[in-house]
């Protein structure tokens, strides 16, 4: 999988069964073939696929991968979408992939672009550093309410190297993911690679 922009080239080396990389368009092929993905970490161990409850989980699939796939061709053409397969028995978790160039001169606003700077004085947002050989990384936390009141939890994972800042965003109600998370987009920014475009 790979996605650009006016200065840099990138390409991830994810790959099934941990993940489901969305291409942009998604073809009839690749659907039914991540659907197949997503009912196999979805089914019970033994892979038996007869009955009624096969024919739900196929229906779920199909729903899933199709709302990946709309993601995806909403998205700009740097970026992509990325989903962990088969964490906690979830449909596929759809992480947003963003890689920008980098420019020492007028550098981004990490703390911004991961919303360290939003939440309350009594629900900050959580800010880590973690370290990677690549570059410095920031990864904020948050639990926000929406205007109806329910939960949202986010994280973000930012790595800044000399050519580019990867943004991995992940964002859902299901709080129960939320420990899980962390691991997981250490894992995915660890398949990232970026390089410079020569024209």
């Amino acid at each position: 999988m790979t996605g650009d922009d006016d200065r840099l080239r990138w390409s991830s080396l994810a790959e099934a069964p941990s993940w489901l990389v969305v291409p942009v368009p998604a073809a009839d092929d690749w659907r039914d073939w991540a659907t197949i993905l997503v009912v196999s970490s979805l089914g019970p161990p033994d892979g038996d696929a007869i009955g009624p409850e096969s024919a739900e989980l196929e229906e779920m699939a199909t729903g899933a991968v199709s709302t990946l796939a709309e993601f995806a061709a909403g998205i700009g053409p740097s970026n992509r979408i990325i989903a962990a397969v088969g964490v906690a028995g979830r449909t596929p978790i759809p992480v947003h992939v963003a890689v920008a160039a980098f420019d020492p001169l007028a550098p981004t606003d990490l703390l911004a672009v991961c919303g360290a700077t939003g939440g309350t004085a009594m629900d900050p947002p959580d800010v880590e550093y973690p370290e990677f050989d690549s570059g410095d990384a920031l990864r904020v936390t948050r639990v926000d309410l929406d205007s109806d009141g329910v939960a949202w939890a986010s994280i973000v994972l930012a790595l800044r190297t000399e050519l580019a800042d990867v943004v991995l965003t992940w964002r859902t109600t299901d709080l129960a993911l939320l420990p899980l998370m962390p691991d997981v987009l250490d894992e995915l920014i660890g398949t990232i690679h970026v390089q410079e475009e020569h024209t």
